[in-house]
């Protein structure tokens, strides 16, 4: 969507003239227009940041640049234009409750094609909605809207998106008398990044060794469950998949070949009566055929991966530490045994509009406390990749994603010791680099030395013969 964004921005860079010309800007879920008139403007556009809503914003911002250009621009003609007129009577103004049930209908109308529309509306206007519920009969005040703000910790993105979808609603009711109170906090509001906690490789073994231990209280029935989930876990962390590729697996049982640009399943056994046209005899001579992780003559135990994941089809390898075999110490090589679930990659739109398997392996992991979220094995597994030489293309290409994210978001969230880890291989190498290159700094002077010698030995044979 971003690109579509940049293609509708030079677009409209050629519209218009400097200072009297409108472009798009990502506000959330939402486009918005920004544009100079008396200052520096940003207006919602009531369009969704979708194809279809970027195609409609750009004609909006090309209406507002023509008539910025004309001079004829005022906020009224903005509001006419998407529909936001003043209420019919000023002296009756609408009370909070009003307020945030109609733009709420508003809101849900402009946005039904968001893949979790309850989701985005919680993540970005749940204090707003509070706070106007609770001030159900009171006309929007300065008050009202500190109390919204200060629902939200300072310097986080909580407050960012608050901020950001108050000044939609009161833009939406045409209301500009707190813009200042809202870019004075704006202005002093300077999200934080988190840092990601990755485990190291010790770590992730106890967890596997560890964490997966039923109760004593644990009912029988969901004994399985426990080894279920350590199967789970032991993917993530061999893989570093994401979640929802654990259930995106193509050739657990039989192999598979790349065929118009999927995974194709292909039998164990040829036989030639079924008019194949010897296409496994084929794939098998060039290379082409990724076997079933169960099959016994299967040494690389390389995963296919379906391409309806958020990588697309790829092949994924596995990566132990050192000294360690996790494959067979995870016990991984066998059936499949995947936690059963109804629709595993259905959308849950109850809770996140994530996968129902990426919400189910989050509680799991919560729940049990292991101390870090499921897709840091991910990060991990980079990292292990990175600390025993793999070429970054070699990773990229197993994650499923490109060098430059490979190489600067998976990377930033390495943990002080594995820098300082790192730092010390590095050294060390180093270290025996220049070791090496003394060695033969110093073979080097011996054979000049003995060179010269065989010179001088040389000249006196032939001294001595010429006197004979």
């Amino acid at each position: 969507m971003h690109k579509y964004l940049d293609e509708a921005n030079i677009r409209l860079s050629k519209l218009g003239k400097h200072g009297k010309r409108c472009k798009l800007k990502r506000t959330g879920s939402t486009v918005s227009l920004q544009f100079n008139f008396g200052g520096q403007k940003q207006k919602g556009s009531g369009c969704s940041f979708s194809r279809d809503g970027i195609r409609e914003a750009e004609k909006i911002a090309t209406l507002v640049t023509n008539q910025l250009v004309a001079s004829q621009y005022s906020d009224e003609w903005l509001n006419s234009l998407l529909g936001r007129n003043k209420p019919a009577e000023p002296e009756k103004q609408l009370t909070c409750a009003e307020m945030i049930a109609k733009y709420k209908e508003y809101w849900f109308r402009e946005n039904k094609k968001l893949k979790a529309p309850d989701r985005s509306w919680y993540k970005r206007f749940r204090y707003v909605e509070e706070v106007f519920c609770v001030n159900s009969n009171a006309i929007v005040s300065e008050k009202i809207i500190r109390q919204v703000i200060e629902k939200t910790q300072k310097d986080t993105c909580t407050r960012t998106y608050t901020l950001q979808t108050l000044r939609l609603l009161l833009e939406y009711f045409s209301v500009s008398s707190f813009d200042r109170l809202i870019d004075q906090f704006a202005k002093k509001n300077k999200p934080i990044p988190k840092g990601k906690y990755v485990p190291n490789d010790s770590e992730i073994m106890s967890v596997y060794n560890l964490g997966f231990q039923p109760k004593l209280s644990c009912p029988k029935k969901y004994l399985e469950v426990y080894s279920q989930w350590q199967f789970v876990y032991g993917l993530l962390a061999v893989y570093g998949l994401r979640i929802h590729e654990a259930w995106s697996i193509a050739n657990w049982d039989k192999p598979v070949i790349l065929k118009d640009g999927d995974w194709v399943e292909v039998g164990l056994d040829v036989d030639d009566k079924t008019g194949e046209d010897n296409l496994i005899d084929r794939c098998r001579s060039k290379g082409g055929i990724v076997p079933a992780i169960i099959d016994p003559n299967n040494t690389r135990h390389v995963l296919a991966i379906k391409h309806d994941t958020k990588t697309g089809f790829r092949m994924a390898i596995p990566l132990s530490p050192k000294n360690h075999n996790w494959l067979e110490e995870f016990k991984l090589i066998g059936k499949s045994n995947l936690p059963y679930f109804e629709s595993p990659l259905g959308y849950n739109s109850d809770s996140t509009g994530s996968y129902n398997c990426t919400v189910a392996t989050c509680r799991w992991f919560l729940r049990h406390k292991y101390g870090f979220t499921p897709h840091a094995l991910r990060h991990a597994y980079n990292h292990r990749a990175h600390q025993q030489g793999f070429n970054p293309i070699e990773i990229a290409d197993s994650l499923g994603h490109s060098i430059a994210i490979n190489q600067g978001t998976y990377l930033k969230s390495r943990s002080v010791n594995r820098k300082i880890e790192m730092a010390n291989k590095t050294t060390d190498k180093a270290k025996n680099i220049q070791s090496e290159n003394e060695k033969l700094k110093a073979e080097i002077e011996y054979l000049k030395t003995e060179n010269e010698r065989l010179k001088t030995e040389l000249k006196m044979y032939k001294m001595l013969e010429s006197k004979n």
